[in-house]
């Protein structure tokens, strides 16, 4: 059992972030639901903002290395429909509150893989919650543009010393916009419209730039 009290959350977090990086995951599986049981008992006890951006950091990189689907898969046989309270509750809202760039990169990856890969975000029912994680996409994007990030205090730590997870990807705005053409060519008429409702006007008008600079169309 892991101790993810105050005091040892970034031990904690690190030792989950090798076990997701470096494991199969085969030989994590039967251990997830455990791994799960620890990170929400104390989610629950100790719901700091500092406890949940981390959450959303490792989760990240759970989707990076082993796919969307084992993760949303593990959670929703820990608790029916814990992924979609996950997502509205806790990735939406933290993911834009992440300052460390080399996390950032990596949850703007991993949410963009949610949504063109995650069959639930990509139903008609869904399309606000797409609308809303594509719009804080976006945002962070247009903050890794930025010379410099500013750096708070209770920034998670997860990743700080470690070497890039994503070292082949090197241009995040790149895969956004990528991502978003090959979904979207694949059901033509109904992002745009998507995106006019649920993204915000300046971030509509920064991914249609990206889309100038990438040569790519959102259809």
């Amino acid at each position: 059992m892991l101790d993810l009290s105050p005091e040892t959350q970034e031990q904690s977090f690190d030792v989950l972030k090798s076990i997701i990086e470096y494991i199969d995951f085969s030989e994590i599986l039967p251990f997830v639901n455990d791994i799960w049981v620890d990170i929400f008992t104390c989610m629950i006890s100790e719901p700091t903002d500092k406890y949940l951006k981390s959450l959303v950091v490792f989760m990240s990189l759970f989707v990076v290395k082993h796919g969307e689907a084992d993760v949303v898969c593990s959670l929703n046989k820990f608790d029916q429909n814990m992924f979609p309270t996950i997502l509205e509750d806790i990735w939406t809202p933290f993911m834009i509150k992440i300052t460390r760039p080399k996390e950032m990169k990596l949850v703007v990856v991993a949410t963009t893989k949610l949504i063109t890969e995650t069959p639930w975000l990509l139903e008609p029912s869904s399309s606000i919650h797409w609308g809303k994680l594509l719009d804080n996409i976006i945002t962070l994007v247009s903050q890794l543009e930025k010379e410099s990030v500013v750096e708070e205090p209770e920034s998670p730590e997860i990743l700080q010393n470690e070497a890039d997870p994503l070292r082949e990807i090197t241009d995040p705005k790149k895969f956004v916009v990528d991502s978003l053409g090959r979904l979207s060519s694949g059901s033509p008429g109904i992002y745009p419209q998507i995106i006019v409702e649920h993204v915000e006007e300046g971030n509509q008008k920064t991914l249609l730039q990206l889309c100038d600079v990438y040569n790519r169309r959102i259809v």
